[in-house]
């Protein structure tokens, strides 16, 4: 009998994930008694639009924002947002001088960066930071991972890297075959825990799996190893000794990522179509019937009623090369890299008519499967999602896990394989999508990948679902409508899962990620349901592209959403997106009116003209037009203006100010929502009547945490400005330059001491000042 395997690798420090790893109901799991799993899952309250952390009173993430971008380079922005926020996010360096961006990745939801932060030059363990930057150059949303440390924490280690190497190398019996290896200093950091450690990630050929290991670098500990693979259905994988690989890779690590020498054909002469059997998406489905009778595995025999099921279809693009067929194209690639050794299946012919018993079917299968998944996400759908750990389609082996009956994807050498138990895994196309899901989930986080309440697990099953529902076989009144793993599971061999799970979201997790997952893909196919496959599968990828290792599904929901926000999507559509999250109990702040602009003009020394557009509104009653004098503390309503309810049409509005003063005038929108909810826009200002040239003001004012200069009459964009603070008998107390730009960010002010201070801003020759105090 075939035997199944599947280890699926969450390449980013998964210490939170395969710790909740006791299945239900579902195939035995073993975790193997060494294992020393760690739970670090930062535990959070909601506050207004943020996640806050129960530990440190800080944000980890903020929702809804609308904030413009304050440079047209996207890592610049970022870090004036950051800078401007460093009090309220906990940054120790307000300089972000311990921050260094890791990647920026443009989509169709704008542009998303990634921050690692360091300390003393050492990494901080599991610290990343994201921030989108909508396609229209306004902060989206951000998750805030910094960690703060103590500046007297020492970073000198005791142990040397190999020696901690070799200590979890012998602790788990690491032998055979190594395909990845990498030892780096980290600071581990949760709660009131500080420590340093050497962070350990080994993949080899036995114990199978990818060991991610911790050990304190000053006393030689162990306080982590896991096997962080992301398996389908809990892990049951064997202890003996492997096949030597027919095909060997060498894994090399170079700035902290790995890149996978694999052998390389000679250049390709030609790709070509070719033709093969596969099930589409299982035979079970097509066939109408439940697993049972003549429908069952029989150990891999064939069956007069599965062969029936088998469908010959286009193997596009796989290679020709000296009379040879290759299932290797550019978006899937046959590999044999784990025990049992099979081969690669070439052949001198382009028909690939293999029956289910044949060992090549399931490679057929399996490349068929993912090549057209793969072109789906890229070609038609328009993202572009491709692995980060090696160039070319997604690599398979589609007979592996040195028989155990599972399947996985494995992040340190961003590859998947198929196990063969029971029912061959690669048979089943949502067992082959769903370890796809974990692996674009991986490439759209670059390594990122998030167990935090099995929101992975649940992103396999979308997406395996997602295509099974496509086929439009199994009708809604009937069961199998809803199964993920149709033919795979749900019969003997195991439960399976299904997309129409009860419990909610958070009461209903139960601390197992493969059954908590469930919560997840069970809303999405709601929203699926409604707005329809396309939609759905856009949001679900660009908005994984916002998360980070430390994910829940409360932020993914949310990040779904802001995703739908920045594509463009109709009222009617987020609507519906924000209804079905709010009733699966995610936690949905309430949709914000999207502002196309807002302006202030003077007209003369008695009128200042307000204009705002609107690109969609929602439930929205209208506008209070507030306006606060350059002498005034506080914003005062000047009137009031009618919204327009619910519409995805731009809207536009106007409001005239007789404004008597000569000061500079500052103004703001509170936009009520019909329910009682209301929130501000950004400030715009005017100069005063008598002014000519170049003027700024402050906001807020008194100031606590940051102090934004809001500009008028700048006399040349992009030239350098140069300020200086001074307390009262005029001792400086900051300086700095910065970018001129509408609107500069000061930063410091937290730093300073409660008073009264004076700002002094120089720009192209100009001087202007302006007092502040600091609350």
């Amino acid at each position: 009998m075939k035997m199944k395997k599947s280890v699926i690798v969450c390449l980013c420090g998964l210490a939170l994930a395969f710790s909740m790893l006791q299945l239900k109901a579902q195939k035995p799991q073993l975790r193997k008694s060494f294992e020393i799993p760690l739970i670090v899952e930062e535990p959070s309250y909601m506050l207004d639009e943020m996640r806050m952390s129960s530990w440190t009173d800080k944000p980890l993430a903020l929702y809804n924002l609308r904030e413009r971008a304050q440079s047209a380079d996207p890592e610049a922005a970022a870090r004036i947002f950051m800078r401007d926020r460093a009090f309220l996010l906990g940054l120790t360096d307000p300089t972000l001088g311990d921050v260094t961006l890791r990647t920026s990745r443009g989509s169709l939801a704008g542009t998303t960066l990634r921050f690692s932060q360091f300390f003393k030059g050492v990494q901080v363990y599991e610290s990343e930071t994201v921030i989108n930057i909508s396609p229209d150059h306004y902060i989206s949303y951000m998750l805030n991972g910094y960690k703060a440390v103590a500046q007297e924490f020492d970073v000198a280690p005791v142990l040397s890297p190999q020696e901690a190497r070799d200590l979890i190398g012998n602790y788990i019996g690491l032998a055979g075959r190594i395909d990845f290896d990498q030892t780096k200093l980290v600071v581990y950091r949760s709660n009131a825990v500080t420590r340093l450690a050497w962070n350990v990630r080994l993949v080899g050929e036995e114990p199978i799996g990818d060991w991610e290991a911790l050990v304190d670098a000053k006393t030689g500990q162990i306080f982590k190893c896991q096997d962080v693979s992301c398996y389908h259905h809990g892990k049951n994988l064997p202890f003996h000794e492997s096949s030597p690989d027919s095909n060997p890779k060498l894994y090399l690590v170079v700035n902290d990522s790995a890149t996978c020498e694999e052998p390389q054909p000679l250049p390709l002469p030609a790709v070509v179509n070719g033709t093969g059997n596969v099930f589409e998406p299982d035979p079970l489905s097509t066939a109408g019937v439940a697993y049972g009778g003549a429908y069952v595995d029989g150990s891999d025999a064939n069956a007069a009623v599965l062969t029936a099921q088998l469908r010959s279809r286009t193997l596009t693009d796989i290679t020709l090369n000296a009379g040879v067929h290759s299932l290797v194209g550019p978006f899937a690639a046959i590999a044999d890299f784990e025990a049992p050794a099979k081969g690669l299946f070439s052949q001198a012919s382009g028909t690939f008519a293999f029956d289910r018993n044949a060992d090549a079917f399931e490679a057929v299968n399996t490349y068929y499967l993912l090549d057209q998944s793969m072109r789906y996400i890229n070609v038609t759908l328009g993202i572009s999602l491709m692995p980060f750990q090696y160039a070319g389609g997604m690599v398979f082996d589609p007979s592996g896990l040195s028989g155990a009956d599972n399947s996985h994807y494995v992040g340190s050498t961003g590859r998947i394989a198929f196990g063969e138990g029971g029912v061959d895994d690669a048979e089943d196309a949502d067992v082959v999508l769903h370890e796809m899901g974990h692996a674009i989930h991986d490439w759209a986080t670059s390594g990122s990948l998030s167990q935090v309440n099995g929101l992975s697990e649940g992103s396999g099953d979308y997406w395996a679902q997602s295509y099974s529902r496509a086929t439009a076989i199994w009708t809604s009144g009937q069961p199998a409508y809803h199964w993920v793993f149709s033919w795979d599971g749900h019969n003997p061999f195991w439960g399976g899962r299904t997309t129409n799970y009860g419990p909610l979201y958070p009461g209903g997790l139960v601390g197992q990620i493969h059954t908590d997952g469930q919560i997840w893909s069970t809303c999405l196919m709601k929203i699926y349901n409604s707005i329809g496959r396309t939609k759905t599968d856009m949001a679900f990828l660009e908005g994984l592209m916002l998360t980070s290792n430390t994910t829940n599904q409360q932020d993914a929901a949310i990040a779904f959403r802001q995703a739908g926000i920045n594509m463009g999507y109709t009222m009617s559509e987020l609507t519906q997106i924000t209804n079905f999250f709010t009733g699966c109990g995610y936690i949905m702040p309430p949709f914000p009116v999207q502002y196309a602009a807002f302006e202030a003009e003077r007209l003369n020394a008695q009128y200042v003209n307000l204009n705002w557009e609107t690109a969609s509104e929602s439930q929205n009653s209208g506008f209070e037009v507030q306006r606060r004098l350059s002498s005034e503390t506080e914003f005062a309503t000047m009137g009031f203006v009618r919204g327009q309810g619910t519409t995805d049409s731009h809207s536009s509005y106007a409001f005239q100010d007789i404004n008597p003063s000569g000061e500079m005038s500052f103004y703001r929108l509170r936009q009520l929502d019909l329910d009682g909810n209301s929130r501000l826009s950004e400030v715009v200002a005017v100069a005063g009547s008598n002014h000519r040239g170049f003027a700024f003001g402050l906001s807020p004012n008194p100031a606590k945490d940051h102090l934004d200069a809001i500009m008028v009459g700048l006399p040349q964009w992009g030239e350098a400005l140069e300020y200086r603070i001074t307390d009262l008998s005029g001792r400086q107390v900051a300086q700095g330059l910065s970018s001129s730009a509408n609107r500069v960010a000061i930063p410091g002010v937290h730093d300073l001491a409660p008073g009264v201070y004076m700002l002094e801003m120089r720009v192209g020759g100009q001087v202007a000042i302006q007092k502040f105090v600091k609350e």
